[in-house]
C-alpha cells in the first residue's frame, strides 16, 4: 500500500522555482524576477477581466431595438391614458354645459318677457 506524505522532492521544487520567475519577498508577497513576463501576465488577466465584464454587460443591458420597442409600448400606454382622461373631461364638461343650458332655459321660461315690456 502506498501512502502519500507531505515531503516534497527537492529536485521538483528547484525545477518549479526555475520555471516560475517569482520569488517570495519578506512580507509573503511574490516578487517577479522578470518584469516583462510579470507585466504580460497582468495584461492577460486584465484583458480576461475586461472581456468578462463586457459579456456581463451585453447580457444585462438590453439592445437598442428592445429599448425602442419599450419606448413605443410606453408611448402607446401614455396616449391611451391621455385619451381616456380627455374623454372623461369632455364628458364632464358636456354634463356641466348641459346643466347650465337647462338652468338658462328654466330662467327663460320663468322670467319676464323682455319683448313685451314697453
Amino acid at each position: 500500500m502506498a501512502t502519500t506524505s507531505n515531503v516534497t522532492d527537492p529536485v521538483e521544487t528547484t525545477l518549479k522555482e526555475k520555471e516560475d520567475p517569482r520569488i517570495i519577498g519578506r512580507r509573503g508577497r511574490s516578487k517577479s524576477k522578470d518584469v516583462a513576463t510579470s507585466m504580460e501576465a497582468r495584461l492577460e488577466r486584465m484583458e480576461r477581466a475586461v472581456a468578462d465584464i463586457g459579456m456581463q454587460l451585453e447580457d444585462e443591458i438590453p439592445s437598442s431595438a428592445t429599448l425602442e420597442a419599450a419606448v413605443e409600448d410606453l408611448r402607446g400606454k401614455a396616449l391611451g391614458a391621455l385619451n381616456s382622461m380627455a374623454d372623461t373631461l369632455r364628458q364632464e364638461f358636456q354634463r356641466q354645459l348641459d346643466q347650465v343650458f337647462a338652468e338658462l332655459a328654466s330662467i327663460a321660461e320663468d322670467g319676464p318677457d323682455f319683448n313685451t315690456v314697453a
